[in-house]
């Protein structure tokens, strides 16, 4: 596994901007792209204006494609619009990762007509995943096809409460919608709690 650290400096009183930022762009842009496997985003608590990032790839490779493509130079021209300013940047080899696992999981499967595949496919690494991690206690978001025309999303939180919240909110209804006008038709739904 590989993983990119990132130190970047900021002015106290652009905090919530970029706090917003990471919330609202970075970290949605990253966690859609092949390869990638979670990141982190550290205050420092000893010395104000200072965030270090730390992102695990699957590989160098991954990053790369990333780093060198339109979406991340939007991104580089955003951080440096809010003026941020890097410090340090480095490539590491991620010898161990440590993940967080949720103690609720749901399992939602559907049926999608088969011309409609490529749409579906589209729309969760665009929309639908970025909506669902940036969900309040959200921990993990899937997606998986089971065979031509079966999706199965994967949803990992940390209570019920919290998924509650996210289903009774306005992006998931947004979220059923889209699916819906794709044709998609679900067919189970499984909630349970992990055994510890």
């Amino acid at each position: 596994m590989y993983a990119r650290y990132t130190e970047l400096e900021f002015e106290a009183a652009d905090r919530e901007k970029v706090l917003a930022l990471w919330r609202d762009m970075a970290v949605p842009s990253a966690s859609v792209q092949p390869g990638w496997r979670g990141s982190t985003i550290l205050e420092s608590q000893d010395t104000p204006g200072v965030l270090r990032l730390v992102t695990l790839w699957d590989a160098p490779e991954d990053f790369e494609r990333y780093y060198t493509g339109p979406e991340h130079v939007g991104l580089s021209d955003a951080i440096k619009a809010s003026g941020m300013r890097g410090k340090v940047r480095d490539g590491l080899t991620a010898h161990h990762a440590a993940i967080p696992r949720g103690p609720l999981y749901r399992v939602i499967r559907a049926t999608v007509p088969p011309e409609r595949t490529a749409e579906v496919e589209g729309f969760w690494r665009e929309t639908g995943r970025p909506m669902m991690l940036r969900a309040s206690d959200n921990i993990a978001a899937e997606a998986f096809w089971a065979g031509e025309g079966n999706f199965t999303i994967v949803s990992e939180w940390r209570s019920a409460a919290a998924a509650q919240t996210f289903l009774d909110g306005a992006e998931h209804k947004e979220f059923g919608r889209t699916m819906d006008s794709f044709g998609a038709h679900v067919t189970e739904r499984i909630v349970g709690g992990r055994i510890a």
